[in-house]
C-alpha cells in the first residue's frame, strides 16, 4: 500500500509538494511500524522453558534412537511435555511466534545448546 501511494505521488511536482510527499511517506512509515505488536501472547512459552522442553525432547531422541516407532516416540514426547507442564498447543503457538522473527530463533538455539551441552564453565571445574 505504501509503495502504491508513493508511486502515485511521484508524478506531481508542484511547489511545496516534495516536502508534503516526504512528510506523508514518513507518516506512513511510522504508522506501518507502529502497527506491529511486540507483546508476547499468553500461550507462548518463555525462551528458558522452550529451550528446556527442546533439550528434553532431543534427549528422548538420543535415548530412544531413530528406529523407534512413531507412536512410542510420540508417547515419550507427550510424557516429557506433561512432566514439564507444557502442552502441544503451547509448543505450536511458540513455534509460530518464533517464526515471526528469526532473531528469536537465534537466541533460542543459543539457550537450547546451553541446555543440551551443559554449562562449559561447570564442565571445566568438574575436570580433575
Amino acid at each position: 500500500m505504501t509503495a502504491t501511494l508513493c508511486f502515485v505521488m511521484i508524478g506531481h511536482d508542484g511547489p511545496g509538494e516534495k516536502m508534503t510527499r516526504i512528510l506523508l511517506v514518513a507518516l506512513l512509515a511510522l504508522v506501518a511500524g507502529g502497527c506491529s505488536d511486540n507483546t508476547v501472547p499468553a500461550d507462548v512459552l518463555d525462551k528458558e522453558t522452550f529451550a528446556e522442553v527442546y533439550a528434553a525432547l532431543v534427549e528422548n531422541e538420543r535415548v530412544s534412537g531413530p528406529q523407534t516407532l512413531y507412536n512410542i516416540r510420540r508417547y515419550d514426547h507427550d510424557t516429557t511435555l506433561a512432566r514439564l507442564g507444557v502442552t502441544r498447543e503451547q509448543i505450536e503457538h511458540t513455534i509460530a511466534y518464533y517464526n515471526q522473527d528469526l532473531r528469536r530463533w537465534h537466541e533460542f538455539y543459543i539457550e537450547a545448546m546451553r541446555k543440551i551441552e551443559g554449562d562449559p564453565l561447570k564442565k571445566k571445574e568438574a575436570k580433575p
